[in-house]
């Protein structure tokens, strides 16, 4: 190895860790990142036939309806913020009716829109909550630790 790309490596290096640590502290300064609205399911949707689509995933906390418990699930949903429904409709009713019905069955979210139309194209935010739900990753949260930066300047870096 030369002397002159040993030498570029060292600068290169230096330069590296110059660009590197004020920016490590800035970001140590930022709140943790989460997911703007936990809530939304986006698509794609399945279609299950008719007016229904599917949404194939669990959805943490929340307990689904089954044929021991066929009105269990406390989940609601929304379409824009206005709430569709009624719940715990039957399948077949879902696909041929629609109009917001809808059922979270096992680990699966079957529903209609209010208009029938494709979940997946008509530009609309899909929201569920859950009341009852359990966060199943409690034990794991931990509050947000006071970074470097805001422990030496606590005027300008607070969060």
């Amino acid at each position: 190895m030369s002397k002159q790309f040993q030498r570029r490596l060292i600068l290169a290096s230096m330069v590296g860790a110059i660009l590197y640590v004020p920016l490590a502290l800035y970001l140590d300064t930022l709140p943790p990142w989460r997911e703007p609205d936990p809530g939304v399911i986006r698509p794609p949707f399945k279609h299950y036939g008719g007016n229904a689509w599917q949404y194939l995933t669990l959805i943490p906390g929340s307990v689904s309806d089954s044929n021991d418990a066929q009105n269990r699930s406390r989940l609601e949903l929304t379409e824009d913020n206005h709430p569709l429904g009624p719940a715990h409709s039957l399948h077949v009713d879902i696909a041929e009716k629609g109009s917001g019905r809808y059922s979270y069955w096992l680990s699966s979210l079957i529903f209609s829109t209010s208009d029938n139309s494709n979940p997946n194209t008509n530009g609309r935010v899909y929201r569920v909550f859950d009341s009852g739900a359990k966060d199943p990753f409690t034990s794991l949260r931990t509050a947000h630790r006071p970074s470097l930066l805001s422990r030496l300047f606590p005027s300008r870096f607070n969060h």
